[in-house]
């Protein structure tokens, strides 16, 4: 079994690396470079105003079956191809990482000295969530990419630490699962125009005492996650099982100490049989011992379950440096060799995020090998004209804003993108509603973060207008505001 610990020390596997990056696979009709702009499609209730009256009823009501269809259709919209293409239409919108891109003052000169420190997504969000103990196991940037690719690797000198910078268009999650933040043609324009994407404004905002912005109702912001998936032979993933661990488990519930796993065959061949896979490659515990290489017999299926693109010559050719460094150490840590030309990218976990109610609408997926079973399956509709698999993920939504007897909110979690950074027991609507500025630090405890020592509780009910909030400026349910402006 080939290894990256092995590629550091062969010279020849450059060689090697580059002629097989040279042979590629069939060009999709309508390469991710030339796309344009598409729009949420009609016929998915987005924004259909005898549609969100009858949510708003239903949210007032608890009606779940009209709250979870309408999240179930942003789902399948969302995932909808771009035209002539197989990219769904969200990778025609700009990445967060572009939309925040740093841009120096006139005159001035921009230096390692002036830039922001870089937190992948991961490092950020522990950030927001100082109190909650979950180490997780670390996540070492590869000597290969430290070779190949040394512009786009950042050194914390305070934490001693390696990360990949974000890229065009793929954000440096920290880990295996290859992460965006796209932002709807809407959404973009109110944060440039109000000059939100900038430190300035929003220091500004807050000393004249305004308490949240509001942004276009057009607006949409989404977190993806990819899994990188070997063209040959079959790649190991990691799927969650909810009673693997207790809702009141305060540890460590990323997808690495899952018992569970399934394979993913390209040929489709091996499907519904059972076969060896091998996965998580090269990482440490958090104390920094070894984390062993994960072997399981599982259970093999097609990746026409999954959404998924196969990566062309011409999509490499589109990522910029900082990408392809992000995607071949997803691959690196997940199958033991860097990405190749014709390797697949699959969709793995998914949040959506509209304004089009005033407290937004917050839905959540993720691929499961029992996606019929279980509370997360519920309210599924027929939806004929949707196209893909999105049948084979299950969904949580946070729509709810009203507590239950004990004052909480139900929970409501995504296991890949929350499991790495937090407890079970938590709510996305009590973590965004949080999202503000300016952000907590050591010299400000009751700033914005996911525990603010003012507004206690992972699952407590809050609202914008809670007192615990007075201190600081809401940015509207978008952490991207905090964590990215420049």
């Amino acid at each position: 079994m080939r290894t990256a610990a092995k590629y550091s020390l062969l010279p020849l596997f450059v060689i090697l690396y580059s002629v097989t990056v040279a042979t590629h696979a069939a060009e999709p009709v309508q390469p991710l470079s030339e796309l344009s702009y598409v729009p949420f499609p009609m016929g998915y209730d987005y924004m259909d105003k005898k549609a969100l009256l009858e949510l708003e009823k239903a949210i007032k009501t608890r009606d779940s079956k009209v709250v979870r269809e309408h999240a179930w259709k942003l789902w399948a919209g969302i995932m909808q191809p771009a035209p002539d293409s197989d990219w769904p239409l969200w990778m025609s919108w700009q990445n967060s990482s572009k939309v925040f891109a740093e841009k120096p003052l006139k005159g001035e000169v921009s230096n390692l000295s002036m830039q922001k420190i870089h937190h992948t997504m991961r490092a950020q969000n522990k950030l927001h969530s100082p109190k909650v103990n979950t180490p997780s196991p670390l996540y070492r940037v590869p000597d290969w990419i430290l070779q190949q690719y040394p512009d786009s690797v950042s050194y914390d000198i305070q934490s001693q630490t390696f990360s990949i910078k974000d890229g065009k268009y793929f954000l440096s999650n920290g880990d295996i699962m290859i992460a965006t933040e796209s932002i709807s043609e809407q959404g973009v324009k109110s944060l440039v125009d109000g000059g939100l994407t900038q430190i300035s404004t929003l220091d500004k905002l807050h000393k004249d005492g305004i308490n949240g912005l509001s942004v276009n109702p057009w607006s949409i912001v989404t977190k993806h996650m990819y899994w990188p998936v070997k063209q040959d032979g079959v790649t190991g993933l990691p799927v969650w099982w909810d009673k693997q661990y207790k809702t009141d488990f305060s540890g460590y519930v990323g997808y690495e100490t899952w018992d569970r796993a399934i394979a993913i065959d390209p040929s489709g061949a091996k499907a519904g049989t059972n076969v060896e896979v091998s996965y998580l490659y090269n990482l440490h515990q958090y104390d920094g011992t070894p984390l062993p290489t994960a072997h399981k017999n599982v259970k093999a299926y097609s990746i026409n379950d999954f959404y998924h693109h196969k990566v062309t010559q011409a999509d490499w050719d589109t990522f910029d440096k900082n990408d392809q460094a992000i995607i071949h150490s997803a691959s690196l840590w997940a199958n033991g060799r860097p990405f190749e030309v014709g390797d697949f990218l699959v969709t793995v976990a998914m949040h959506i995020n509209t304004k089009q109610l005033p407290d937004w609408t917050l839905e959540s997926v993720w691929w499961s090998d029992t996606p019929n079973e279980g509370e997360y399956s519920t309210h599924r509709p027929s939806l004929n004209h949707a196209k893909g698999p999105w049948k084979h993920y299950l969904l949580t939504e946070a729509f709810q804003t009203q507590a239950d007897k004990d004052g909480n909110l139900p929970i409501a979690v995504n296991p890949y993108i929350e499991g790495v950074t937090h407890p079970i027991a938590t709510n996305c609507r009590n973590c965004h509603v949080r999202a503000g500025w300016p952000a907590a630090s050591k010299t400000l405890p009751n700033g914005a973060s996911y525990q603010n020592p003012l507004c206690q509780g992972l699952l407590t009910a809050l609202a914008p207008e809670d007192t615990c909030f007075k201190s600081i400026l809401l940015t509207d349910f978008m952490w991207i505001v905090p964590d990215r402006a420049n």
